[in-house]
């Protein structure tokens, strides 16, 4: 557990289930609709590319090509693996992702 991570943040990941139709859903399209929903938001434009860079990352790197792959596990593997990352770097990525599946959750993208 990395410091400052509060006990239980991954449960978001290990319990969300893709919704029926979303299951199978490339994952690709869905950070992207993710970021203009932050820009709608009147959210600064670095924070809404630093966001972007670190979803694509961690997509990237862990191999997740559908909203099925994601789960808390290859997630975890993916963070033991990152030597040349400082643990607040880490915190942040934990953070953004799971902004990001909060926002798959409101948009009806994975259930609770």
């Amino acid at each position: 557990m990395l410091p400052g991570e509060a006990f239980g943040t991954l449960a978001l990941l290990e319990d969300a289930l893709p919704t029926a139709g979303a299951a199978n859903a490339k994952l690709e399209p869905l950070p992207c609709s993710h970021l203009r929903d932050l820009q709608a938001q009147n959210c600064d434009a670095e924070h809404v590319s630093t966001r972007g860079l670190l979803i694509r990352r961690i997509s990237r790197d862990t191999g997740w090509k559908s909203i099925r792959d994601i789960s808390a596990d290859s997630f975890v593997s993916w963070r033991s693996k990152v030597q040349n990352l400082a643990p607040r770097t880490l915190n942040n990525y934990l953070a953004e992702m799971l902004a990001f599946l909060n926002w798959l959750v409101t948009t009806d993208n994975l259930t609770e």
